[in-house]
């Protein structure tokens, strides 16, 4: 099974963070600037802003 690895910017402050693959079903992640976010490994993006 072959998969992509992407990036996305935190929705808070801009922040470019880490490699993700297509392969991960549910990514939470904690930026530093406080905001947390999921990622949507299907359209390679940000999926819901949890907290600011």
């Amino acid at each position: 099974m072959s998969y992509e690895r992407f990036s996305v910017d935190c929705p808070g402050c801009g922040e470019t963070k880490r490699h993700y693959t297509t392969l991960a079903e549910y990514i939470g992640h904690s930026c530093r600037c406080g905001t947390a976010f999921t990622i949507d490994p299907e359209t390679q993006s940000v999926g819901e802003v949890l907290s600011e």
